[in-house]
């Protein structure tokens, strides 16, 4: 990213498939799985590939007359993306999109093949290969991916590619698509020629850094890391986070009570993998406690809490791929309707804890008995229950990865802490680096992280310390806790949120009005009956939706 010339050329020449050891990545290039399973990242990748044959030659000297290219720019994407024909694949009507461009070989003979297999198609294939025949120096989570990619890449990158070749406004659509052939030309042509040269920092800063680079660190690595930084920093912001610890949300369960609730009416712990689910559950909980006290009806007992309702919908839109921001204000696609419903539904049934405070508190009380909060929050999850009237009971916290949606992929928030450094005497500036890299060196990380709750932050810390930690851990609580980690690293997707001016302030006041007319609708449920949940539940998101768009 710093000569983004050598970025296209690493994109459309060769890879070297090799590994020195499972932290080792050489063998995807410049990419990443979630890439590769889940087309993240191509926008830029893609955008590139278009700058290149726009305004370049093959040499990366610059063209006379880019616009004059653009057909061209389009056939190199298409050769590029081109993977072949399905064996059964019917024969396409001429106005039908395909995905095969072997047509495109004599043009561009280095970015598809005879058979129609386009330069990424054929890259994906290599690196299964590779995993597949070297198991010994790729890590377990790299096996698991890539039989997926065997199993299912070819029939998903041939939907994105027919995606892409969409027009803007297609009447057959009902929205747009977010990658397209298209788009990425139309920014091409604003971003201009591909950077071929890479930043040249001052001398005086050179100097300083070479003064303050610890013993044992490359200095190259220091001053590559300082030009990205120039090259690619936002421009109204200086800043530049260290991370040190991440979280993520979890699923903790009072595993005590649940066992009886499981025994009494057959849910299982596995129904609540999922967001449908862990709310169906919900309501059998409401209606088996509130069987209990049959001459006091209505006092059903809550068995789900939320800490995030912000990160739930938040999350359950992207997962189901759609955006939940529009700009500065929320969406409100059908993406939020389809996670608003059951939640809802349980929620007027009973079933949901309502009522302000963090999740660990209705835990300790027993008022719910499962809940998705920070895995930061462990620290604070008792291993007793004291009820209401003064009795207590020792229970079993048992934590697995966050419930997702039956038809949305795996995708679950992450944050966490990070540290910045400040200008001071270069002494203290030393000394603070070298504390940082210590503190993020694979061991004293996962030392620190299992203390506090929290996820380490490098790949190599989760596959080769993480596991060695929990095996050492005293405590059931956090050795569940940190496997429902390595689970969600291996089987997850993590989002990250993005920087709005307005996301604080959308965020508090979704968090109180969700409660709020959630609230009131449990009590309209309880006068009007089951007949009314419905137009209950949509009358409170009306409500919900009028406060949230003023």
């Amino acid at each position: 990213m710093l000569n983004e010339w050598k970025e296209f050329q690493d994109y459309t020449g060769a890879v070297s498939y090799t590994a020195r050891n499972k932290q080792d990545t050489t063998y995807l290039g410049r990419f990443t799985f979630d890439t590769i399973l889940d087309f993240e990242g191509l926008n830029r990748v893609l955008t590139i590939l278009a700058r290149g044959f726009l305004f370049h030659n093959e040499n990366g000297s610059p063209v006379k007359a880019p616009w004059e290219r653009i057909d061209y720019a389009k056939r190199g994407l298409c050769a590029w993306c081109s993977v072949p024909d399905s064996k059964k694949a019917t024969p396409r009507e001429a106005w039908q999109f395909g995905s095969d461009f072997r047509k495109l070989h004599l043009e561009f003979p280095g970015l598809v093949e005879e058979n129609g297999s386009g330069w990424f198609h054929r890259h994906v294939h290599r690196v299964a290969a590779f995993v597949r025949e070297n198991p010994e120096r790729v890590s377990s989570s790299a096996q698991k991916k890539c039989a997926a990619i065997e199993k299912g890449f070819d029939g998903a990158w041939r939907d994105k590619v027919i995606q892409m070749q969409i027009p803007l406004f297609a009447p057959t659509t009902k929205g747009q698509w977010g990658l397209r052939f298209d788009s990425f030309l139309a920014q091409a042509l604003e971003l201009g020629p591909l950077r071929t040269e890479e930043p040249i920092l001052p001398p005086a800063l050179v100097e300083q850094l070479r003064s303050l680079t610890p013993k044992g660190v490359p200095v190259e690595m220091v001053e590559t890391l300082a030009a990205y930084y120039f090259a690619n920093k936002p421009e109204d912001s200086d800043w530049v986070v260290l991370p040190v610890a991440k979280s993520t949300e979890v699923m903790f369960i009072n595993q005590t009570i649940f066992d009886r609730f499981s025994q009494a009416t057959g849910v299982t712990i596995e129904d609540l993998d999922t967001w449908e689910g862990l709310y169906r559950a919900a309501e059998i909980y409401a209606d088996w406690t509130d069987d209990q006290t049959p001459d006091i009806p209505g006092d059903a007992k809550s068995m789900f809490v939320h800490d995030y309702y912000f990160d739930y919908f938040q999350g359950g839109a992207q997962s189901l791929g759609e955006d939940f921001f529009r700009g500065d204000v929320l969406a409100f696609g059908p993406a939020f309707q389809t996670a608003w419903e059951p939640l809802a539904r349980a929620a007027l049934r009973g079933g949901v804890w309502l009522k302000g405070g963090y999740a660990t508190e209705s835990i300790r009380t027993g008022d719910s008995i499962v809940s998705v909060a920070s895995s930061a929050s462990i620290l604070y999850y008792s291993d007793v229950v004291t009820y209401p009237d003064n009795t207590s009971e020792e229970i079993t916290i048992v934590s697995r990865p966050c419930p997702v949606f039956e038809n949305g992929k795996n995708l679950v928030m992450q944050r966490g802490a990070g540290f910045c450094t400040v200008r001071s005497t270069p002494e203290r500036e030393r000394a603070a680096v070298t504390f940082l890299k210590w503190l993020t060196e694979p061991e004293h990380n996962v030392e620190f992280a299992t203390r506090t709750g929290y996820m380490p932050v490098t790949q190599a810390a989760f596959e080769t310390e993480l596991p060695k930690a929990i095996e050492g851990l005293e405590s059931a609580k956090y050795a569940s806790l940190y496997q429902a980690y390595l689970d969600t690293q291996a089987n997850y997707e993590f989002y990250v949120p993005p920087q709005l001016e307005s996301y604080l302030s959308l965020e508090t006041t979704l968090e109180d009005q969700v409660r709020s007319q959630l609230a009131l609708g449990r009590q309209d449920y309880l006068e009007a009956g089951e007949t009314g949940l419905e137009q209950i539940s949509a009358e409170r998101l009306q409500a919900f939706r009028e406060i949230m768009e003023r």
